[in-house]
């Protein structure tokens, strides 16, 4: 069995035409008339068994109904993976995204023999004895991966215990290699979806899928929010019990409190307030730790007594590497200061864009964005309606968006929506627009700019190795006898002078910045002063010299 994120090396040997889930799937995509391209493949048992099973009645409902019934049908690895794809504006439409926001998982719970048969294996105990004083044997919930049940500890903490439904890693194993085939076969005969790259987006889906069977990983999770969050006394997470967690086992604390949905009684003052605190903890996810909550729908919000706002299901969660983020942030300050080339710009970057763009068109569309959404005040600003409009830009182009990207535009939404809930008034782009100065602030920030000297340097050090390589490649070359060099002297001294300066100064100005990130001695507070005395001597020099080029131009 497959437990990691490896993709199968011969993915299409594993479409055997003795599988029973194979031919099941193929069966459920053939009653829905799905996945027709599976007539132009080559294996002469599919093509036989597809057409064998093709209904035509159900064919006259739309494809986006037909296509959620079928992964309902699936079950729990195609219904997580609608799920996921529900995320990805920039692939799919509004209409089938409809449908896939409808996916429920029918997931069955499981004995109470099963449950407790983990837990003593995960912890190697005879009986639940050592470790729970009362656990509850009808569980309080189940979703589709796991379930959970009340259960108290012999230490008298009141707690909930997630355990992993029976069987599911190796259902999941076997229909993740499944579609890792069919995505393939996709790729090979279907023109139509070849464009979505299928085999990338499912092996993303696999390492999505497979982190979430692994509650190691949400107890990890939760030990980080409750690090990056430490200082912050209004915002908190379940307490975690690593001691009764394992790979299938993840004992927390039972949160008590009201959940989001039941506060309407609370006066507006507090709901405001509420709503405007859950978004600033989401913003600091992405903006400050790079790492959020993926899932900021209502039911994951708890509010005590003292209205402290409780996060809990942390199994699916974002991450944003510094180029992504650094990219995001462009954009976000390209578009509040509603410069439409630099929008335009931070797409590109940001995207995967056709060869054949069509650049007048994304101009003009990206400029009727701009006169749209906004010059408009900022207080009537609908972020989720501005971001659901760039994305149909986005889609109308064929740009292709990272999935990490695509995650945090849904995240952004779903919390602008859960925080009008509580406050109609809500708006998400005061907020942003405050994080903007944040950004700016950030980037000329002495950590900010070392950080840049260091990849720069970095940057000249692979240079420098390349360097032989070039002049070996150079001089063989000069060994010929057809080998010729054309050089014209135009007054250069003055303009070689210039070159050397900013050359010396650049050097300066790296090698101050690395003085003050070694901290080396003497110091003010962190950084070194003779750093910082080398730091400005370049800025000074660099910047009379950026005057004297700038007079002579004129």
């Amino acid at each position: 069995m497959e437990t990691g994120n490896k993709p199968a090396t011969k993915p299409l040997t594993k479409l055997n035409e003795n599988s029973v889930r194979i031919k099941e799937i193929i069966s459920i995509l053939s009653k829905y008339s799905l996945a027709s391209w599976l007539n132009e493949s080559k294996i002469e048992w599919i093509k036989k068994y597809y057409r064998k099973n093709n209904s035509v009645e159900i064919s006259t409902e739309s494809t986006e109904i037909r296509i959620r019934k079928a992964i309902n049908e699936l079950g729990t690895t195609f219904i997580k993976l609608g799920q996921l794809l529900s995320t990805r504006t920039d692939l799919i439409s509004k209409d089938l995204i409809e449908e896939l926001s409808k996916l429920q998982s029918d997931t069955k719970t499981d004995s109470y023999d099963y449950v407790e048969s983990v837990i003593k294996q995960e912890f190697d105990v005879n009986s639940l004895d050592p470790l729970y004083n009362v656990f509850n044997s009808v569980p309080i919930a189940s979703a589709s991966i796991a379930q959970v049940h009340k259960a108290t500890l012999i230490s008298g903490e009141t707690v909930v215990v997630k355990i992993i439904h029976e069987g599911i890693e190796k259902k999941i194993s076997e229909d993740m290699e499944i579609l890792d085939a069919l995505a393939h076969l996709t790729e090979k005969y279907s023109s139509k979806l070849r464009k979505y790259q299928p085999v990338q987006l499912i092996r993303e889906f696999r390492k999505i899928l497979f982190n979430e069977v692994n509650l190691k990983k949400e107890l990890r999770n939760i030990q980080l929010f409750e690090k990056n969050f430490s200082d912050d006394e209004t915002v908190s997470f379940p307490d975690v019990y690593p001691e009764l967690s394992g790979k299938n086992v993840l004992t927390m604390q039972f949160v008590e409190g009201t959940n989001v949905n039941d506060i309407a009684d609370k006066p507006d003052e507090i709901k405001n307030e509420i709503s405007y605190r859950s978004a600033q903890v989401f913003l600091d996810m992405i903006f400050r730790d790079n790492f959020y909550h993926a899932d900021p729908h209502p039911g994951n919000f708890f509010i005590s007594s003292d209205n402290t706002i409780t996060l809990i299901d942390c199994g699916m969660v974002g991450r944003l590497d510094e180029d992504n983020l650094e990219k995001i942030e462009s954009l976000i300050i390209s578009i509040i200061e509603k410069d439409s080339e630099e929008i335009k710009q931070n797409i590109i970057d940001i995207g995967s864009v056709p060869e054949n763009l069509d650049t007048e068109l994304f101009a003009a569309q990206i400029d009727d964005f701009i006169e749209e959404y906004l010059d408009l005040p900022l207080q009537e600003l609908d972020i989720s309606k501005a971001i659901n409009q760039a994305i149909e830009i986005i889609q109308t182009n064929h740009i292709t968006l990272p999935a990490n990207i695509t995650m945090l535009l849904r995240v952004l939404v779903m919390l602008e929506g859960s925080a009008r809930l509580l406050n109609p008034g809500f708006n998400l782009s005061e907020l942003l627009r405050s994080y903007y100065l944040k950004i700016a602030l950030k980037r000329i920030s002495p950590k900010a700019i070392f950080k840049k000297a260091k990849k720069n340097i970095q940057q000249w050090e692979r240079a420098i190795e390349l360097m032989p390589k070039v002049l070996t490649k150079v001089l063989n070359n000069a060994s010929k006898s057809d080998f010729k060099v054309s050089m014209e002297h135009r007054n250069l001294e003055h303009t070689v002078n210039s070159l050397v300066t900013g050359l010396i100064v650049a050097a300066l100005f790296l090698g101050s910045s690395l003085i003050v990130s070694a901290k080396i001695a003497p110091l003010i507070g962190e950084y070194s002063i003779l750093g910082l005395i080398g730091m400005l001597i370049s800025l000074i020099i660099g910047s009379i010299l950026l005057i004297r080029i700038i007079k002579e131009e004129k």
